[in-house]
């Protein structure tokens, strides 16, 4: 009962601090934001699956410039819990070129947060200084923390005013702010523009409310209920005939990775489904979490063309 009681709390807490930020919201300009998308790859085979489906969104043709402006992070991970995977081929196929496109937090997590750091400075001072960086934080938010803390601390022409209003960090999960060191994640919260929005394991409109409402991003055998995982969408995804040919290929490693460990965590990814909640937060960061409320809207428009059956 402690327990419960210390979650609502926490959770009124973020709700309060963060609810009107997510409803008095810029628009992510492609000419000249950024994207950081960072993946922990801890203690669940989700974000192996988050990749993959931002990588298939990237190539769509509704985004030509997003891929070139898109960074991404591979270990940033802060809880001790839990196995580590590291996806090497995943991260280049979906974001291109290691320590251009995407940097290793695990091989170098010192050279990983100072890459960053250039990235989002470089980010921030695009369009006379006005350029905005966005953040899917796709775990823990201790690795953001250094980032930000290594950013303002230095004498580089940009402030804490500055990321306040222009760093925009994006969290779908209660629980990785549970789980993340708590003062870090007050840094984070104080010094950026910080979201919470809605939980993408959840059904459309029927989580509690930390913000605006996500799709369920999870392959069941049913849109509208907790039903088992089933592997009708990545067959679909892996068909030869699905003529989105890079999510094809971005779905085929992500699956044989999964498919190739001695053993499989997570009921969904044991039954064949799939989980790639925290996309959610960059459907919200483009403006697309009143578009695409299921995970079959986004399956047809992003990862094939294949009809799932």
């Amino acid at each position: 009962m402690r327990c419960r009681i210390y979650r609502l709390s926490f959770l009124l807490l973020v709700l309060l601090s963060t609810h009107s930020l997510a409803n008095n919201r810029a628009t992510f300009d492609f000419d000249n934001d950024t994207l950081i998308a960072q993946f922990d790859i801890k203690g669940d085979l989700d974000d192996i699956h988050a990749i993959a489906a931002l990588g298939s969104l990237l190539s769509s043709k509704e985004y030509p410039k997003l891929g070139k402006r898109t960074y991404a992070v591979q270990g940033s991970v802060e809880r001790t819990s839990g196995t580590q995977y590291r996806v090497p081929k995943l991260m280049t196929a979906a974001f291109g070129e290691e320590n251009k496109q995407w940097f290793d937090a695990l091989g170098n997590y010192d050279f990983a947060v100072n890459a960053i750091a250039e990235k989002v400075l470089s980010g921030l001072k695009a369009n006379n200084n006005q350029g905005k960086v966005w953040v899917m934080e796709a775990g823990q938010s201790a690795f953001s923390n250094d980032w930000l803390r290594l950013m303002i601390e230095n004498d580089n022409g940009i402030t804490a005013q500055d990321t306040k209003n222009r760093v925009i960090v994006v969290q779908h999960s209660w629980y990785n702010e549970e789980q993340s060191n708590q003062q870090k994640l007050a840094y984070l919260q104080a010094n950026s523009h910080y979201v919470a929005i809605d939980d993408g394991n959840a059904i459309y409109a029927q989580e509690q409310d930390r913000g605006p409402n996500t799709a369920r991003l999870q392959g069941r055998q049913d849109e509208q209920s907790f039903t088992p995982g089933d592997p009708k969408w990545l067959n679909a995804a892996r068909y030869p005939s699905n003529q989105k040919h890079q999510a094809r290929a971005l779905w085929i490693i992500a699956d044989d990775f999964i498919k190739a460990l001695p053993s499989i965590h997570g009921k969904l990814h044991q039954q064949g489904g799939t989980d790639y909640s925290d996309v959610v937060e960059v459907l919200w960061i483009l403006g697309l979490n009143e578009t695409i409320k299921t995970n079959n809207q986004f399956w047809k428009r992003y990862v094939t063309t294949v009809p799932v059956q």
